[in-house]
């Protein structure tokens, strides 16, 4: 049944789509964390992570495989790959080194899954440490987009663990704790519109025919798929305000370590919205071919506000030379399409992202950890890490 646009509808997910993300996926919970268990307790120690101790990491990560036998996966990659891991999210306000990412990203296609990276990354102090949870849901944002495609069925489980990241943190009355939150927030839609939609790529990438196979000509199902777009839209916009609200003339700008830790995420938030927005575009020019004007009212309001605020986005992130060398950010039109003349569809011009080419590397090419890198999980010292109850109570 047909509702308006204006609420977010309830979704039943088809019995494909369960069976796709059925209850093997579900029941894997690397780290000890299950659907229903957040584990957000602060009272053990605040201690330095850059990844698990050597002689317990073939055990803990090993055992986490999504069925491969061990032989394929070594000791020295498991190792190679949790320090690239970790590295990538650390304690220093300073943007994600994207070497680290891309280490962590070939490593879901070498292992065909994201076993290893969940079992890394939830043995860092993302409660306690607010840099390291904010890296946290950059990584894992460029991990669902560019990894291998079961990383996003990997990550159903954790679900949970991130809505209480992302509460946890929203206690905290600063700038990071604000982000962190909706960071968290935009991270759940996505996890939760993919496992939906499991046709659809990571990074959001469609043709005009894959969106029509998608929607199987049905115009039910391009009404519930505008709707579920709209409302991923609606976090990444609401994200990307308050990363330029928390941005100031001094200490924070694009032109400062801090600041541009702040605004690296916006890269894939840029590319997700890109994807999304043309999406959206070719699903309202399609129901309006087959419904009536007035039942669509409520899209057509919901379309020219993200419009306006996308727009905006482009012009804020295009004007700072942080991005001059990272990415090409597309700019839209004045004004938006007209969905009630069916003609402007043939005018119409997919905006297109483009990133500067990426330096060749292979899974093989990570550097090897040395011992100086292996810090143990159980050590007494404390590296200064800055939880919400230790600041609530400075």
């Amino acid at each position: 049944m047909l509702t308006d646009s204006n609420s977010r509808l309830t979704y039943r997910p088809r019995l494909s789509q369960q069976r796709c993300f059925g209850v093997d996926n579900l029941s894997r919970s690397p780290g000890g964390y299950s659907s229903g268990h957040s584990n957000l307790s602060l009272s053990r120690p605040i201690v330095s992570i850059n990844l698990v101790v050597a002689r317990d990491l073939y055990h803990v990560i090993g055992s986490a495989l999504c069925g491969m036998a061990v032989s394929a996966f070594s000791t020295k990659d498991y190792m190679r790959l949790a320090i690239s891991i970790s590295k990538a999210i650390n304690q220093t306000e300073t943007p994600v080194k994207e070497k680290h990412v891309r280490s962590a990203i070939m490593g879901t296609f070498h292992e065909k899954c994201a076993e290893t990276f969940w079992s890394v990354a939830l043995r860092l102090p993302l409660q306690d440490n607010r840099i390291t949870a904010w890296k946290f849901c950059h990584v894992l944002h460029k991990v669902l987009r560019e990894g291998h495609p079961q990383s996003l069925p990997d990550s159903v489980v954790h679900v949970p663990m991130i809505e209480n990241l992302g509460k946890l943190w929203g206690h905290l009355r600063d700038c990071y704790g604000k982000l962190i939150q909706e960071y968290c927030s935009l991270l759940c839609v996505k996890i939760t519109f993919h496992r939906r939609n499991p046709r659809i790529p990571g990074n959001l990438m469609l043709s005009s025919d894959e969106l029509d196979a998608i929607g199987e000509n049905d115009v039910n199902n391009y009404f519930q798929l505008c709707v579920e777009m709209f409302d991923y839209m609606d976090d990444i916009l609401t994200l990307q305000k308050s990363i330029f609200g928390s941005l100031d003339m001094s200490r924070s700008n694009s032109m400062t370590t801090c600041g541009q830790c702040r605004l690296a995420p916006l890269i894939p938030m840029i590319q997700d919205s890109n994807q999304l927005y043309d999406c959206c575009v070719k699903l309202m020019f399609k129901l309006h071919a087959s419904l009536p004007q007035d039942l669509l009212s409520g899209h057509r309001a919901r379309f020219m506000d993200q419009f306006k605020k996308l727009r905006n986005f482009y012009i804020s992130a295009s004007v700072l030379q942080y991005f001059k060398t990272l990415i090409q950010i597309p700019s839209l039109p004045e004004n938006p399409p007209n969905f009630l003349i069916q003609s402007e569809l043939g005018s119409y011009q997919t905006p297109v992202v483009i990133l500067p080419p990426e330096e060749e590397m292979t899974f093989d090419s990570i550097e090897a950890p040395s011992t100086a890198e292996l810090v143990d999980l159980n050590s007494p010292i404390s590296n200064g890490n800055t939880s919400p109850d230790l600041i609530a109570e400075r």
